[in-house]
């Protein structure tokens, strides 16, 4: 099973996510950018997920730091904010593999991930 990454502050969203996901995949799911980056320095994921509004570090953040010592692995914004500048920017260099409009479809993002993983 491919490995997901899910970051969110709200414990309902993270509880939602494992509930709709961890059939398909092992799923780890953190509550901040911080946790995240500790979790990685341990474990390889094949894809992260991350919310973009968080407090101390936002998803936009967390995924420049991992962009520092991981090229590679793909990168899901999930954001209502789906017009905000600085996450086209991103997506348009590579630093943010795709955005998703929140709340989710389950069935295209199943979709999403599964590409992903197959393109990386």
């Amino acid at each position: 099973m491919k490995k997901i990454l899910y970051v969110d502050d709200e414990e309902f969203n993270r509880y939602v996510f494992n509930e709709e996901f961890s059939e398909k995949f092992i799923v780890f799911s953190v509550s901040s950018g911080k946790d995240a980056l500790e979790l990685l320095k341990y474990e390889s994921v094949d894809i992260v997920v991350s919310d973009m509004k968080m407090p101390v570090m936002n998803g936009l953040e967390l995924i420049r730091e991992i962009r520092k010592f991981d090229r590679r692995t793909p990168c899901v914004m999930l954001s209502a904010l789906f017009q905000n500048k600085m996450i086209t920017e991103d997506i348009r260099s590579g630093i943010i593999t795709k955005c998703v409009r929140k709340p989710w479809d389950t069935d295209e993002l199943v979709k999403l991930l599964n590409d992903l993983i197959i393109e990386s």
